[in-house]
């Protein structure tokens, strides 16, 4: 973030079955979305993706990330 802007590679997106669905931009409140959003629908596949290095995160069944 520079001058109070985000930048392409800020923040965390939110992928249901391979979708990108949300935003966020601070990493605490990606994981409570992405864990309310397993809770909501515990057959599919959410996952938390880093902007920075593309690093994708698996949620769980028991809301832990892989």
């Amino acid at each position: 973030m520079k001058n109070g802007l985000l930048e392409a590679t800020d923040g965390w997106d939110i992928v249901v079955n391979g979708v990108d669905r949300t935003f966020r931009d601070r990493e605490p409140i990606a994981i409570d979305a992405a864990c309310y959003l397993k809770q909501q629908w515990p057959r599919d596949e959410v996952q938390i993706r880093t902007r920075a290095d593309g690093t994708l995160r698996t949620v769980r069944p028991d809301f832990r990330l892989e």
